[in-house]
């Protein structure tokens, strides 16, 4: 299995370079624009010291059970 997700990670990298990976981040809270109605997210806060802020048009949190995006929401 690992044999088969490192593959398909370098095969993913190789067709999307538009999009940056980063491992080894835990996302800690989310970056957010406007108010009421007109508050939306813009990206994410998170725990690495070189990417301590991602923002972009979509950002993929693949924290599993330990994401917290079930309290940014209610929030």
């Amino acid at each position: 299995r690992a044999l088969i997700e490192h593959a398909e990670r370098q095969r993913f990298r190789a067709l999307c370079t538009n999009v940056k990976v980063i491992e080894d981040t835990r996302v800690e809270d989310l970056i957010t624009e406007g108010e009421g109605s007109s508050l939306r997210a813009v990206g994410v806060r998170t725990d690495n010291a070189q990417h301590p802020e991602v923002r972009g048009d979509l950002v993929v949190d693949c924290s599993g059970r330990a994401a917290l995006w079930k309290k940014w929401f209610q929030s």
